[in-house]
């Protein structure tokens, strides 16, 4: 007599919650001038606390590196003050360790041809003026590029991201006063795919240097995502929008936060991209990159729960359970993973 079962298959799993951290450089972390992290913040690697910079009220360093200072003690009571104004809050939790930050995945479904991107000035930003929208000069690209899937946005115009179906991209530039307001329902914020950049042929290279003390940006460099120029990313409701950029292995990419610009409630995630922060740029919500540099007067604040704030990364993976229906005859029945196979 053997006991056979109805089977449930497994699941693969997409998307786990982001955790306590908030504001993480997977390779480095680097703060300088007077720049503020209040929330958690955490890097497998060095964190370099220049100036008057402070991490309030909790950091992760990675283990065998220098104390997030320098090794500089000039404050028996707090180890982690650098003797110019800044360093690590008295009383902050401050531990060594490494933490997983796996690369985003596309929703089942999403393509280019599935993308909320449809959208764009027809059921998302319809209201803009029209002029805005049939600009197209030398200086002035078009608001929204199809053939490179550009989202290019200037001269003080706003537009309102309503969609709660995922928009893929390959870049987003916000500069010149211009704002991006996603309004949704409770519970359903915005999500926005900035693609592989080996998908993305017409990337730029980005030019400049990044603010010190970060190391200069690596030759080739891709930007994806520039928000500056007194531009700002809000949302409503209090849904945090999430930017996911699936980055590359081979391909670096970069995300560019500055110059007096504002993102209110959101969520930047590419552990696979370089993330700039610098000028006096105000960010709440949660950076993750590959390494993030912050600079001048930026500061970034953390007031929400990423414990319970679920992004879009391959999830624990569940086998196929078995339940038992009823009890057959078998002969020469063998074992196998299926109780059922053989009778």
């Amino acid at each position: 007599i053997l006991v056979s079962a109805d089977a449930t298959p497994g699941t693969a799993g997409t998307g786990a919650p982001l955790g306590a951290e908030n504001i993480v450089g997977m390779d480095w972390l680097t703060l300088s001038g007077n720049t503020r992290i209040t929330g958690g913040a955490g890097s497998n690697g060095t964190v370099e606390i220049q100036g008057s910079s402070l991490i309030c009220p909790s950091l992760r360093y990675g283990p065998g590196t220098v104390s997030p200072v320098g090794g500089i003690s000039w404050d028996p009571t707090n180890p982690y003050t650098n003797g110019q104004g800044g360093g690590v809050c008295a009383g902050s939790s401050i531990t060594t360790g490494i933490k997983d930050y796996p690369p985003p995945v596309l929703p089942a479904g999403l393509t280019n041809a599935t993308s909320a991107t449809s959208r764009f000035f027809s059921l998302d930003g319809n209201d803009m003026p029209s002029w805005y929208l049939s600009r197209q000069t030398t200086q002035h690209p078009p608001p929204w590029d199809v053939s490179t899937r550009t989202l290019h946005l200037d001269a003080n115009v706003t537009l309102i991201l309503k969609s709660t179906q995922p928009y893929l991209l390959c870049r987003i530039w916000l500069g010149n006063g211009a704002t991006i307001r996603v309004d949704t329902p409770v519970g359903q914020p915005v999500r926005i795919f900035l693609d592989d950049p080996a998908n993305c042929p017409s990337l730029p290279n980005i030019t400049g240097k990044r603010a010190k003390p970060a190391p200069s940006w690596d030759s080739g460099t891709k930007e994806q995502l520039r928000i500056d120029g007194g531009t700002q990313f809000t949302s409503t409701n209090s849904n945090y929008p999430g930017i996911y950029m699936l980055g590359s292995p081979t391909i670096n990419t970069a995300a560019v936060l500055a110059a007096g610009g504002l993102a209110d409630q959101m969520v930047l995630y590419g552990p696979r991209t370089d993330i700039e922060v610098s000028g006096n740029f105000q960010y709440t919500g949660a950076l993750v990159g590959k390494t993030l540099n912050l600079s001048g007067s930026a500061g970034t604040s953390a007031p929400f729960d990423g414990t319970n704030y679920e992004i879009p990364v391959p999830g624990v993976a569940t086998s196929p359970t078995f339940t038992q229906t009823r009890f057959v005859e078998c002969s020469n029945a063998t074992i196998t993973t299926d109780p059922s196979v053989g009778c």
